[in-house]
């Protein structure tokens, strides 16, 4: 057994999946840019939080049952709905929750309540917070 499948056998006993997963192409960065230890840990380690981030938000995302695929990227803008565009950036921001502020979204059939709604949610869910589409 070659010290790189051992490795690989210990970071999958650890549940270390995004090091797990990483390793290969971060070995030949490494050999390709000539990267010291601390700094190839560094890449890999950095991996592993990214790998844990992308899991909680996939969960979060999964729980909180949202209908559609939406983001906020996908919201069009172009009609006109009574929403400034510095508002909408402020809500997307999250702002409001950090200050624990609720949000209510109020408008005419079809104006994109659904789709903005669960937009902010998925961006809330990105910054690991729990969030319950109903």
């Amino acid at each position: 057994m070659t010290a790189i499948d051992s490795v690989k056998t210990l970071t999958h006993k650890l549940r270390l999946f995004g090091f797990h997963n990483a390793m290969e192409s971060r070995i030949n960065q490494a050999q390709g840019q000539d990267l010291g230890h601390a700094e190839f840990l560094r890449l890999l380690l950095e991996d592993e939080v990214l790998s844990r981030k992308n899991l909680v938000t996939k969960r979060l995302i999964s729980k909180a049952r949202f209908r559609d695929p939406v983001d906020l990227e996908d919201w069009d803008s172009s009609y006109d709905r009574g929403l400034i565009k510095a508002k909408l950036a402020e809500i997307a921001s999250g702002a409001f929750h950090r200050d624990r502020q609720n949000l209510v979204i109020l408008g005419k059939t079809g104006e994109g309540k659904t789709h903005l709604a669960q937009a902010i949610g998925r961006r809330l869910c990105q910054e690991e917070v729990r969030v319950n589409f109903m």
